[in-house]
């Protein structure tokens, strides 16, 4: 797995994937290479990525990173009230250590159309000892400017900023869930501001 783990570092997910599928038989019950292979094939086979991911939840249905790519795989695939569905349920049963399985909960809410206090309602029980995910903030973000409260998604803006890689503050720019911010310069400035600390 460690070699998997290397290989998948360096970007050469079609090695690692040759590697996992000669492992695998091996030790068939084994829900950590299920979760490495699903993860593999994220970029290039969805079907087998969501196959892969579901055999190792169902080997080991506590397996909150497992659960985070499945979660994220159906938001980004359309299918929110799946991705929902499933969270309720992992939420239900497994500790969520860093808040992302609420915060992709939350997000998949948004996505399935839920109103705004569900989708807060899974962004709050993912606080850990006062610190959010930032997942879930770029969330509140989505929200409030989805309410029409630009001053409050700015806010959040500065704050997930503030924690965040500046690349991916950068590509916020582009999100178009973010265009009605595009006429506030406190927007441009958070993305300017992260797009100088990248250089």
């Amino acid at each position: 797995i460690e070699k998997a783990e290397i290989l998948l570092q360096n970007g050469e997910q079609r090695d690692a994937v040759i590697l996992l599928e000669k492992v695998i038989p091996k030790d068939p019950g084994n829900p950590l290479f299920h979760y490495q292979l699903g993860t593999c094939y994220l970029q290039s086979d969805k079907v087998k990525a969501e196959s892969e991911l579901k055999k190792a939840l169902e080997l080991k249905p506590d397996f909150p990173q497992a659960c985070e790519q499945l979660l994220l795989l159906w938001i980004t695939t359309g299918r929110a009230e799946q991705a929902l569905s499933l969270g309720k349920n992992i939420l239900k049963r497994t500790d969520d250590y860093d808040g992302a399985l609420h915060a992709l909960t939350g997000f998949a809410a948004i996505r399935a159309g839920r109103p705004a206090s569900e989708a807060r309602a899974f962004f709050d029980g993912g606080i850990r000892d006062g610190v959010e995910a930032p997942i879930a903030t770029k969330g509140r973000a989505i929200l409030a400017v989805q309410e029409g409260k630009n001053d409050e998604a700015i806010s959040y803006l500065r704050k997930l900023a503030a924690v965040s890689e500046p690349g991916y503050i950068v590509n916020l720019g582009k999100d178009p869930r973010f265009a009605p911010l595009h006429e506030d310069a406190r927007f441009w400035k958070i993305i300017l501001t992260a797009q100088n600390s990248a250089r």
